[in-house]
């Protein structure tokens, strides 16, 4: 199974090897009981009740499959949320850090400015 836009879609690889497990396992079982000494009705019987238990090891399977694919896809988009939050507050403190590093620029151009001999009050000039 895969993720796209939200939805869980059956990958081909998974979808064939399962009607490939179905197929071989009815067959297999259809021979095997086809060429044991049993009669007709009897033969129908054991073969009714194993493809029956293997429908059922086959379902069982899926959904065992598809529990894995859901917990899978909640703890990946957990990990994308804690992710994101990770990068909002990077960006956040950066944006802060270069406010500071702007302020600091600035006030020591002033200082710079004033030790100078120019007035504190007078601006300085823009490059």
């Amino acid at each position: 199974m895969t993720l796209t836009n939200g939805n869980l879609t059956a990958n081909r690889p998974a979808h064939g090897f399962i009607s490939g497990l179905l197929v071989g396992g009815l067959t297999g079982a259809a021979v095997a009981l086809l060429l044991a000494p049993s009669s007709g009705e009897k033969t129908r019987h054991r073969l009714q009740d194993k493809s029956i238990e293997l429908r059922n090891q086959i379902t069982h399977t899926a959904e065992d499959a598809k529990t894995r694919v859901e917990a899978t896809v909640v703890e990946a988009k957990a990990k994308a949320e804690a992710l994101e939050k990770q990068a909002e507050a990077f960006v956040l403190e950066e944006k802060e850090r270069v406010v500071r590093a702007v302020e600091a620029a600035r006030t020591a151009a002033q200082e710079a400015w004033v030790n100078d001999g120019h007035s504190k009050e007078a601006a300085l000039p823009r490059s």
